[in-house]
């Protein structure tokens, strides 16, 4: 009998919200909250490498600059991003997984009168992943992510140039594997730019 093709693509879908503190250069500093809903396909080029894009909408948020206080109307994020499974070759073995990822989005501010002012954010992100599998169904892990990358808006006509002010996160996830090659998983990330998803994909 023959092995079974092996899927190359899946798809995925899911809800995320973060929260961190931002510094400027113009010495304020502000406390950004946001959430998003994404899309995403990856493609498999190896065993152990994978590529992916995403896309998706941001719904919303809060931001506060200095003492004012804005809310966030809609707007977009996009992303593409490579792993490399450096340890871990069988289903069931301990695993270590390195990654790369760029990203982009913008939304609109919108402050008390109404007035508003585009937000666009980009964020290049390193990670690394140590798990492990068991009874081929559940995938707990630890993540640790490095990033950096410009916050640009505008306050009173006057250009503002940010950043976070942590560049890094710690965090756990959970990965569930169910039949008809479906997976749920879940990841809540307390230290540094904090953030919490929760999603579902589907190999092919």
């Amino acid at each position: 009998m023959e092995a079974p093709a092996p899927r190359v693509f899946r798809v995925s879908a899911g809800y995320s919200v973060f929260a961190t503190d931002l510094a400027f250069a113009s010495g304020a500093d502000a406390y950004v909250e946001r959430r998003a809903a994404t899309a995403s396909l990856s493609y498999r080029i190896s065993d152990s490498i994978n590529i992916q894009l995403g896309a998706g909408a941001t719904l919303g948020g809060r931001f506060v600059f200095r003492q004012d206080r804005y809310t966030f109307d809609p707007g977009w994020i996009a992303s593409i991003a490579g792993s490399w499974r450096v340890f871990g070759r069988n289903r069931n073995d301990p695993f270590v997984i390195i990654g790369g990822a760029v990203a982009a989005s913008g939304a609109p501010t919108v402050d008390y009168t109404g007035a508003k002012q585009d937000m666009f954010a980009f964020d290049f992100r390193l990670s690394g992943i140590a798990g492990k599998t068991f009874i081929n169904v559940l995938s707990p892990y630890l993540v640790i992510r490095a990033f950096g990358g410009p916050v640009l808006w505008k306050y009173k006509g006057e250009d503002q140039f940010g950043g976070d002010k942590y560049h890094f996160q710690v965090g756990l996830g959970l990965l569930v594997n169910l039949p008809s090659h479906i997976d749920v998983f879940a990841e809540v990330v307390p230290v540094g730019e904090r953030a919490a998803a929760l999603g579902a994909g589907y190999s092919f």
